[in-house]
C-alpha cells in the first residue's frame, strides 16, 4: 500500500512505494570518528605509520576482526538489510562464520564482479513482506497488511 493509502499495481507506482519504504534503511548515516580511529588503532600493527594500499590483503577481514565487529556493534546497529548485530551475536559461531564468509567474498579481488554477475535486476527479484495485521480489505485484490 502506498503513502496515499491505495494499493498499487502499476510497476512504476510499486517501485515508488518500495523506494519510499526502504529509503531510510539505505540512507548514509554519520559515524563516530573517535570510535573509527580507535578501531583502526586496535587493528593496525604496532609501528604502522600508514594504511595499507587498497589492493593489500590486509583489508580482507579476518574471522577475529569479524567477531570483534559483531561484539562491538551497538544494539541498534543494523546493516542495509535491517539485520541487527544482535542477530549475529545470538547465532554465535554460525553468525560469525556467515558474516565473515560474505565479507571475504565481497573483499576478494573479483568480489565486485562476482557480486554483479549474480545480482538480479529489479524486475527479476522477489520481495517478501511478512503480514502483521489486516488494515484494509481490498476485495478482488486481496487484503492489505500493516508490517509494523
Amino acid at each position: 500500500m502506498g503513502q496515499d493509502g491505495n494499493i498499487h499495481s502499476a510497476p512504476a507506482d510499486i517501485a515508488d512505494d518500495l523506494r519510499h519504504e526502504w529509503e531510510n534503511v539505505f540512507r548514509a548515516r554519520p559515524t563516530d570518528e573517535r570510535l573509527r580511529a580507535e578501531w583502526l588503532d586496535d587493528d593496525l600493527p604496532p609501528l604502522c605509520t600508514s594504511l595499507p594500499s587498497p589492493s593489500s590483503s590486509r583489508w580482507r577481514p579476518s574471522r577475529a576482526s569479524t567477531k570483534k565487529a559483531i561484539d562491538r556493534a551497538g544494539k541498534s546497529a543494523t546493516g542495509p538489510d535491517g539485520i541487527p548485530a544482535s542477530a549475529y551475536r545470538a547465532l554465535g559461531n554460525l553468525g560469525i562464520d556467515v558474516l565473515h564468509s560474505a565479507l571475504a567474498a565481497l573483499s576478494a579481488s573479483a568480489g565486485k564482479e562476482d557480486m554483479m554477475a549474480h545480482i538480479l535486476s529489479f524486475n527479476e527479484s522477489l520481495t517478501h513482506f511478512i503480514p502483521k495485521k489486516v488494515i484494509h480489505h481490498g476485495g478482488a485484490q486481496g487484503d492489505c497488511y500493516f508490517g509494523g
